[in-house]
């Protein structure tokens, strides 16, 4: 593959992609500050029902690309491999997601639940 051929707004995408997977592995992402003491802890993926819900819009608007097809300037295109295997990986990381979640003591019927999703949230802030 020829880098140089590769468009600007090409380059932002590859480096937020990036940004996100370091930042979100290797930089705290909450901090509790009082008395003097501050404990930072967690990452991006220690937030089971977040990365759910982001793997779950993942996946459906990856269903979306995948019935409408992809096309550039009114002109329809046909699926090539990087959008089927991009779809599969999407899938993955959705089963990954609600992997973890059930393993968190989480339960599928608990997604129905707002009270219980809320209640997550007022949990996972006020640690």
């Amino acid at each position: 593959m020829d880098t140089l051929k590769l468009t600007f707004h090409t380059w932002l995408m590859v480096v937020g992609a990036l940004g996100t997977v370091v930042f979100g592995l290797f930089v705290d992402w909450s901090t509790f500050k009082a008395f003097g003491v501050e404990v930072t802890s967690g990452n991006a993926f220690d937030w089971t029902l977040g990365m759910l819900g982001a793997s779950g819009a993942a996946a459906l608007l990856m269903g979306l690309l995948l019935l409408t097809g992809p096309d550039e300037a009114g002109v329809d295109l046909g699926r090539g491999a990087g959008l089927w295997l991009s779809a599969v990986s999407t899938l993955f990381t959705l089963a990954g997601a609600l992997s973890a979640f059930v393993a968190g003591d989480g339960k599928v019927s608990d997604l129905t639940d707002t009270t219980k999703l809320t209640g997550a949230f007022r949990r996972r802030t006020a640690k």
